[in-house]
């Protein structure tokens, strides 16, 4: 395959102060605009912080995940690997679905050319081929473990966030009423009039501000974003107000960045140290002491 090197190293590399109103952050150029200095609560950092945890936990052993939650469900898609636990609590009537990025990408940068997938259970958007296959499996695997008069909570890191919102609206299609979801370093998964429809979902979308992968797949594709966003930077949150992804064209270093997986070039390990959950993790216990 082409690029089959160069999704197999990047597999390996996503493994392992305010200025004036209406500045754009660098990086995000063409991509989000700041229009405010809101003020975040501390709770709601707290519970960005507590969701990133369990998608980190994501990446440990089946007995490490055990060992911290002794009554996890746990599992793993064939279609592009991608694990998953469900954590139920009975006397609150929550149950909380962590899922982890896919650890080989596969085929998930090809198919990103070939997105238009029409899924009648999310709301009938056009959707990122490789999300359907994989949600639609997730699904088959963990709806015989949720009630739906139960609060949901669904999470997920990078490829993991996209499958988040795909399954949260599954759950939608099927009668669940109480979803709440929250993204970490999410990719696009809809085009534009897909994004409008989603515009209102009840989404938390967090994303670094040197992260490079919520900026893919590349917006001349068709793709964009949606939701409410979180943008950390430099230690301090800043709040995106928009609901839907403004703007026709890619950032430099988006281009730089596609046109390196689509050319076989490789790919320095720093473009995508970003990424890393751990650094979620990381910037949000320093917007806590901000």
């Amino acid at each position: 395959m082409k690029i089959l090197y160069i999704i197999l190293y990047l597999s390996f590399l996503l493994t392992s102060s305010f200025s004036d109103s209406n500045k754009r952050i660098h990086n995000f150029k063409e991509i989000y605009t700041i229009t405010a200095k809101p003020t975040i609560s501390k709770k709601r950092i707290l519970k960005a912080i507590k969701y990133a945890e369990l998608c980190s936990l994501t990446d440990k052993t089946n007995k490490q995940i055990k060992a911290r939650y002794p009554h996890a469900i746990i599992h793993t898609t064939k279609i592009n690997e991608v694990k998953f636990f469900i954590l139920i609590d009975n006397q609150h009537q929550t149950q909380t679905i962590a899922i982890r990025g896919s650890t080989t990408l596969k085929n998930w940068i090809q198919d990103a050319k070939f997105f238009k997938v029409q899924d009648k259970w999310a709301r009938n958007i056009q959707v990122h081929k490789g999300f359907y296959q994989t949600t639609r499996e997730l699904y088959s695997k963990a709806n015989k473990y949720l009630n739906p008069k139960y609060k949901t909570i669904i999470t997920g890191h990078s490829l993991g966030g996209g499958v988040a919102i795909l399954l949260g609206l599954y759950l939608e299609h099927f009668n669940f009423k109480k979803l709440d979801i929250i993204t970490y370093g999410q990719p696009r998964i809809t085009n534009k009039n897909g994004a409008v429809i989603l515009r209102n979902l009840r989404l938390e979308r967090i994303v670094s501000q040197l992260d490079l992968v919520p900026s893919l797949p590349p917006k001349f594709l068709g793709f964009r974003h949606f939701g409410n966003s979180l943008i950390l930077t430099g230690g301090y949150l800043l709040r995106d107000y928009k609901t839907v992804e403004s703007g026709e064209k890619d950032s430099k270093e988006t281009l730089e960045i596609w046109d390196k997986l689509n050319n076989n070039i490789k790919v320095s390990k720093t473009d995508f140290q970003s990424h890393r959950i751990a650094n979620y993790i990381k910037s949000l216990y320093n917007a806590l002491e901000y």
